[in-house]
């Protein structure tokens, strides 16, 4: 008899319960579908949604297992777009981090990259970089070419 009810609960069926791919798949659902979830406004507030095609654990493993590492995290790549096999990759936390509304982002010869990632580009501080865009009031060219040993010259 306690076999049968140890079958029957979906939280111990697949045997994944309590790891970190689970939880991305529980944690993703739960901050689109719980209005309780501090996180939900930012979410369903968004009209972001999380698939119905993944109600199910089991079809979220099939479509997103085949490339997950433990220490990466689910990630929306357009974060405006809902949770979906179409939009969701594993990142690093690096990447993740680097993919969000609050980010500035920069164009520069044809690419739009973040701030973080142009100054790690250019071999420069952020502090640095912002500082030039925002309070010396530096083209994106100046900002990103010009080197501290160099002097600038204004024109």
């Amino acid at each position: 008899m306690a076999n049968v009810k140890w079958k029957n609960n979906p939280m111990y069926s697949h045997w994944m319960s309590w790891t970190s791919f689970y939880n991305s798949w529980r944690g993703a659902k739960w901050r689109c579908r719980n209005i309780n979830n501090s996180d939900y406004k930012n979410y369903w507030g968004r009209w972001i949604c999380f698939s119905e095609d993944w109600d199910k654990f089991e079809d979220f493993y099939e479509d997103m297992f085949k490339c997950f590492r433990k220490w990466l995290t689910l990630d929306r790549i357009d974060v405006n777009w809902n949770y979906c096999k179409e939009n969701c990759r594993w990142v690093t936390m690096k990447e993740q981090i680097r993919n969000t509304r609050v980010n500035r982002i920069i164009e520069f010869e044809w690419e739009s990259k973040c701030l973080a990632e142009w100054a790690e580009i250019k071999e420069l501080k952020q502090d640095t970089l912002k500082r030039r865009l925002d309070k010396l009031w530096w083209t994106v060219e100046e900002a990103l070419t010009y080197k501290n040993r160099e002097r600038r010259i204004i024109n």
